[in-house]
C-alpha cells in the first residue's frame, strides 16, 4: 500500500520564488494550516480507492511518496519533486495530485516509457507532453468515475494549464482524443492515437508537398 507523506516547507516556497522570479503569494500561517489540514482529510478518505484506481489505469506506485505542497509553484504543480499547488479548492488540489500521481505510474513501466520515447522521437514531440496527456485522461476518467459529475476541460484549463505553447498542444491533444473516443481508452490505446495522429498528420504534409516527378 503506497503511503504518502505530505510536507510544507517555506523555505522550498522561497527558493521558487527566487527562481521563477515572482512576487510572493501572500497567505496567513493560520490559513495555510487550515487549507493543508482540511486537503489532508479529504484526501485521507478517498486515497485508497484512487490509489486502485491509479494501479488499474496508468501502473503501480512507489510504497512511499513524498508530496511538497507550495504556495508558489505554478498552478499545475510538478511531478519531479512531486508538489501540488496549495489551493482553497480542495478539489483543485486532489485532481492535481491525482494527475501527478498517474504520471508517475505510468514513468514506472519500463515497456510503455520505452513506447513513448519511441512515438515522442517519431512525432517530434516533447515527451512530457505525451505523458501529461495520457495521465490527465486518466485522471479525467477517475475523477468522473469517483465524483460523479462530468470534468469540464474548461474548467481544468483554467487551473492546470498555463498560456505556454507546451500546455496549449497538451489541452488541444487531450481535448482531441475525449471529444471522439470519449473516456473508455486505456492508456495504451490514447498512446495509440497520438501515434497515429503524427503518422496521418505526416502523410498530409507528405501529398501536399510531393517531391519532383520523373
Amino acid at each position: 500500500m503506497t503511503t504518502i507523506h505530505f510536507i510544507y516547507r517555506k523555505s522550498f516556497d522561497k527558493i521558487i520564488i527566487h527562481f521563477l522570479g515572482k512576487k510572493e503569494r501572500k497567505i496567513s500561517q493560520k490559513t495555510l494550516d487550515k487549507i493543508i489540514d482540511n486537503f489532508k482529510k479529504q484526501w485521507k478518505a478517498i486515497e485508497k480507492e484512487i490509489f486502485n484506481k491509479i494501479y488499474e489505469y496508468s501502473g503501480s506506485l512507489p510504497k512511499n511518496i513524498v508530496c511538497y505542497i507550495s504556495n508558489e509553484c505554478p498552478r499545475k504543480g510538478f511531478t519531479k519533486p512531486l508538489t501540488i499547488y496549495l489551493n482553497k479548492d480542495i478539489d483543485k488540489m486532489i485532481f492535481s495530485l491525482i494527475f501527478h500521481l498517474n504520471k508517475t505510474a505510468l514513468n514506472s513501466r519500463k515497456d510503455f516509457t520505452n513506447r513513448v520515447s519511441i512515438t515522442a522521437i517519431a512525432c517530434d514531440l516533447n515527451i512530457d507532453i505525451i505523458y501529461s496527456v495520457i495521465a490527465l485522461y486518466n485522471t479525467i476518467k477517475i475523477a468522473n468515475e469517483m465524483f460523479g459529475f462530468h470534468t469540464s476541460l474548461r474548467w481544468i484549463k483554467t487551473f492546470m494549464l498555463e498560456e505556454t505553447r507546451k500546455d496549449i498542444k497538451i489541452y488541444e491533444k487531450i481535448k482531441e482524443i475525449i471529444d471522439h473516443k470519449g473516456l473508455k481508452l486505456t492508456s495504451d490505446e490514447v498512446l495509440d492515437i497520438i501515434a497515429y495522429s503524427c503518422i496521418t498528420e505526416w502523410r498530409a504534409r507528405r501529398d501536399s508537398n510531393p517531391g519532383p516527378t520523373a
